[in-house]
């Protein structure tokens, strides 16, 4: 009787599945463990920026559980502050806010660790679809890929600040949805339930952020040249996401359609809304697309903002359109002779072109010109075209790594993460606070008028706490050299000119404080606040007339205003005009019934006529209701 052979090619393959299996769950942890190293600080930060936007002032969010068929029902930026204009519809990312709000409240750091474990997640999740995206690329290269992507310091905003949870969000399922294509393609026994499940969290990352439509366009890209498919094959697998996406926008143009008044952007945001020809416009746009490629390459320094006039107007005498066709060109040249070639650097640049399409400010523009957090999934393309182009250019087969030059290879990309690494750990401190960010958004980007003013306003905060006069000067003095840079750089900065003001009265300049409140006029006739203050100012010199004149527009502007109402209220009763003083505190009280000022100026008024039994009866009522 013969005796059974072991199937030694059997037990080969799972002894090499079994250590393949090891080696990946090996490079997991080192995965897990890096993103822990670079960004476990953050759970220690404050709230800053836009997290008021989304999550500390929205209303909506607010109500917690309760809360979330509205945000279904709504922009998502209508019940923040229902201004009018065209505006985002990310449902899925302010629903998690909703649930945060019920279940951990608004602390700071449950919000900040919840952005950490989802870029922890996606992080594992990228590596699981690299190495099925790519299955014969080594392991080690695969991992080198999530490792530059995890370290690369344009993410910090997005990790830091809370805000940008839409941005993790998105890709954290944009990336499933690609992986469950993945997986449709290769099992043909579940292809369908696969599909569902792509579908079902491509939906939920054009409902965290609407640029994960481009979703749509790389599937098919992806089967052609990573799955050796047909053109046919790529195109009929994206036409039921392509349904989806349409879908979506459909759905979100119906339910923000009553909120698309006319745009509040300006120049202010977005320098191209400042330009005056569509040729300007074009050598703008291809100035941005440079500056792009120039942060993903060297990213450092980085601000939150690069608004007016840190990207200047430019026009085709100028050299960075030039630079930007050529470097775009050289990319698409790359892209056609790698498509054959090597199409994992094709697909990468593919990618990298397709995610940045939506937020580059090509077909419509955006709430700024430039953004870190905008480059986010395009530099996923870019790390994968990078990863396989060293590879190939130093000659190492990139299924075993064997090669005169793995060494220099393998090193050049410790180099690489370490030297992200670096910038990424210490620039991710300057999100801990907006003190933090806005002094280093003053510093990386000094021409920018937005980053002056937020500065400004933060020392004009400061100084207005402090109770050290000395020091609380100082703040001043210092909001005050802010002020003034962000109003030179842009002389329109209404919001800049007012506090100007403001921080001058602070400061006990009350004549150049009124100069700030003229000229913020100059620009909006109506601004409530600075006719207010200048009605104030006035007063206190007993100049009543002019006083009253700013106070009579500022009621104008705006006769819901508590503010408007007593002080025009008052300022009639300081100039002994009784009549008027009871007449407009009469119209306080009926709209604000705890207005103790008002209450107060009717009583005056009646006492200076010598009405006391109306005066009796006015005090009475003040120690009802009065506040």
């Amino acid at each position: 009787m013969s005796k059974k052979v072991p199937d030694l090619k059997a037990k080969a393959t799972k002894s090499s599945k079994t250590n393949e299996t090891l080696s990946n769950n090996k490079i997991r942890i080192v995965i897990f463990a890096f993103t822990l190293l670079l960004y476990g600080a953050t759970v220690k930060y404050e709230f800053t920026l836009d997290d008021d936007v989304f999550f500390l002032q929205h209303k909506s969010v607010q109500k917690g559980i309760k809360g979330i068929p509205e945000i279904f029902s709504h922009g998502s930026l209508e019940k923040f502050d229902g201004a009018p204009g065209q505006q985002p519809y990310r449902p899925i990312t302010l629903v998690s806010f909703a649930l945060e709000k019920e279940f951990l409240g608004k602390k700071a750091a449950p919000a900040h660790t919840i952005n950490l474990l989802l870029y922890l997640i996606l992080g594992i999740v990228l590596f699981n679809f690299v190495i099925k995206l790519f299955p014969r690329l080594h392991p080690y290269l695969s991992g080198f890929i999530v490792l530059l992507f995890i370290s690369h310091p344009l993410h910090t905003e997005v990790v830091a600040s809370v805000k940008s949870r839409d941005e993790l969000q998105a890709a954290l399922f944009g990336i499933l949805s690609l992986l469950f294509v993945l997986k449709s393609e290769a099992l043909n026994a579940t292809k369908i339930r696969n599909l569902v499940y792509s579908g079902f969290f491509f939906c939920m990352a054009m409902g965290s952020k609407e640029s994960a439509i481009a979703i749509v366009a790389i599937i098919p890209f992806m089967i052609i040249l990573i799955n050796k498919k047909s053109w046919k094959e790529g195109i009929i697998t994206a036409i039921p996401f392509l349904a989806l996406g349409v879908g979506f926008i459909a759905l979100r143009n119906q339910i923000i359609s009553n909120s698309l008044a006319a745009s509040q952007t300006s120049v202010y945001q977005n320098i191209l809304y400042g330009t005056n020809s569509v040729s300007e416009s074009i050598a703008t746009r291809l100035e941005i697309l440079f500056y792009d490629l120039k942060l993903l390459l060297a990213p450092w320094p980085l601000s939150w903002d690069y608004s007016f006039n840190q990207i200047p107007i430019i026009g085709w005498m100028a050299l960075l359109p030039w630079l930007s066709i050529l470097l775009y060109g050289s990319l698409i040249y790359i892209l056609i002779w790698c498509w054959n070639r090597i199409p994992a650097i094709a697909f990468g640049i593919l990618f990298f072109f397709l995610s940045l399409l939506p937020v580059s400010n090509i077909f419509f523009i955006n709430g700024t010109p430039l953004a870190e957090r905008f480059l986010f999934l395009p530099s996923l393309g870019f790390v994968i075209a990078l990863v396989y182009a060293i590879t190939h250019l130093l000659k190492v087969d990139d299924t075993n790594l064997k090669g005169k030059a793995h060494r220099s290879m393998m090193l050049s990309f410790f180099i690489l993460i370490l030297v992200y690494g670096t910038l990424t750990f210490a620039g991710s401190s300057r999100w801990k606070s907006n003190q933090a960010l806005f002094e280093s958004g003053a510093e990386a980007a000094p021409n920018s008028s937005r980053t002056n003013n937020a500065l400004a306003t933060t020392y004009r905060m400061l100084g207005e706490k402090e109770r050290d006069g000395a020091q609380a000067m100082q703040y001043m003095q210092d909001a005050i050299r802010y002020y003034e840079r962000s109003i030179e750089i842009l002389p329109s900065n209404t919001d800049a000119l007012y506090n100007l003001g403001v921080a001058r009265s602070e400061k006990g300049d009350t004549a150049l404080a009124i100069e700030a409140y003229q000229k913020t006029l100059q620009y909006d006739s109506h601004h409530l606040i600075a006719l207010n203050n200048l009605g104030v100012i006035y007063g206190s010199r007993n100049d009543f007339d002019s006083s009253t004149i700013y106070l009579k527009r500022s009621y104008e502007t705006d006769s819901s205003s508590q503010m408007a109402s007593e002080n025009l209220a008052l300022i009639y009763f300081l100039n002994k005009n009784y009549t008027e003083g009871i007449r407009y505190g009469k119209r306080t009280v009926n709209i604000f019934p705890n207005s103790g000022k008002a209450y107060g100026v009717i009583r005056d008024s009646y006492y200076a006529q010598g009405d006391s039994v109306e005066g009796k009866k006015y005090q009475d009522l003040l120690n009802k209701y009065g506040r």
